[in-house]
């Protein structure tokens, strides 16, 4: 049972929520969503309420809820939002924020608009969400959008590695998986590192221990990863094509000794993956929660 009267110290509530602490102090500050005791040297402490206001926080924002509007749903005790509108705010205006940008073409303006996204929503979901649709939908465009894509991707590459490294300074205790995604047709080089970026933040936020292949690569050098990395998991991303090539890396690999999981579009129809392999569908912290949800019933066997 929880004890109500604990106490605990950003980096904790960031492992237990998914959370990170740029984020919280972001929700604090801006929003007034929280409102931590002090130590006498001024380090936030949170309690066991203040972890569930976060937990419901981070509800409320996966059905569409801008987070500038959350303090007001959590005061209403609203439970789904009333939106009707076919897609959920708050990205649709933040891709667009994210467009000027680029149209723009300048770094500056990239920082000023991925920064504040990444301040004020958590990394998986502001890469699902807004950076690698705004990707995706550049990749395959005319030169000029393809200059935009290119810009994008080696700004995110610096930014987001950035965020991992610093994720990984926290004591992690959780499965070792290894991140990666076999090669194959419409898998673009880009957008499945950002993808496999988004991953990697979601177990690392997670308590988990990452080992993120960056690229597409083939399923011998995937496997050697796991081996050397002694992967309890490994946990693939793919696209939805299902094309042969990509479904013969899957075989292989889940043919080996670690245990294959598979997010991202491809997780959507299980039918159409190679037996044993396990679909993970949902956004990467959806993924990666019902990962390891699925291995400690596996455990307890």
């Amino acid at each position: 049972m929880p004890d109500e009267h604990a106490l605990y110290p950003i980096r904790t509530v960031a492992r237990l929520t998914g959370v990170n602490p740029v984020t919280l102090r972001a929700w604090e500050r801006r929003y007034g969503l929280l409102q931590p005791q002090r130590t006498a040297k001024g380090h936030r402490l949170y309690t066991e309420a203040d972890i569930d206001r976060v937990r419901r926080i981070l509800a409320l924002l996966d059905r569409g809820v801008p987070i500038s509007r959350a303090r007001e749903a959590l005061a209403q005790g609203e439970e789904t939002p009333a939106a009707t509108e076919p897609e959920p705010p708050p990205w649709r205006g933040w891709r667009e924020r994210l467009e000027q940008a680029l149209a723009r073409f300048e770094p500056a303006a990239l920082e000023g608009a991925v920064g504040e996204l990444l301040r004020l929503y958590p990394a998986d979901r502001a890469v699902c969400h807004v950076l690698l649709p705004t990707l995706e939908a550049r990749l395959d465009g005319p030169p000029e959008a393809e200059a935009e894509a290119r810009l994008l991707s080696a700004f995110l590459r610096g930014h987001l590695g950035h965020l991992v490294n610093r994720l990984r300074q926290q004591r992690l205790g959780g499965l070792r998986l290894v991140v990666a995604a076999p090669p194959g047709p419409g898998l673009a080089p880009p957008a499945a590192e950002l993808a496999l970026s988004a991953l990697t933040l979601a177990a690392l936020s997670a308590g988990h221990r990452p080992v993120p292949l960056g690229e597409p690569a083939p399923a011998p050098t995937i496997a050697a990863t796991a081996r050397r990395g002694q992967a309890e998991w490994l946990l693939l991303y793919g696209t939805p094509a299902h094309e042969p090539p990509w479904r013969a890396a899957v075989a292989e690999l889940s043919a080996g000794a670690v245990p294959v999981a598979v997010a991202g579009p491809a997780a959507r129809a299980p039918g159409a993956l190679p037996g044993g392999v396990l679909a993970l569908p949902g956004e990467p912290h959806e993924a990666v929660a019902a990962l390891a949800a699925h291995h400690g019933a596996e455990e307890e066997r």
